[in-house]
């Protein structure tokens, strides 16, 4: 485990602003998750996290920018909540 504090870069642009660049890895800010805490989560457990990275990465992969599919997940999600409860 790399411990070198001081090459740590906050809120790191590689990290999508939303995490800090450490010993060539992110750890994400809280609510933020994926390697380059390229999503975020919405505290929707009922989804789950790792659907909820799988929805937001295919968003990302289809050419929306980071902040539609940020959008557009929570957007998903709350349709998918809203239907499995009515």
């Amino acid at each position: 485990m790399c411990s070198v504090k001081l090459l740590q870069e906050e809120n790191s642009a590689k990290c999508n602003s939303s995490g800090n660049f450490n010993c060539g890895g992110c750890t994400c800010n809280d609510g933020f998750y994926g390697d380059t805490s390229e999503c975020r989560g919405d505290g929707l457990d009922s989804l789950g996290k790792d659907e909820e990275l799988d929805v937001c990465r295919r968003l990302m992969s289809y050419g929306f920018s980071r902040q539609k599919s940020l959008t557009l997940t929570n957007q998903i999600i709350h349709v998918f909540l809203s239907s499995e409860f009515n």
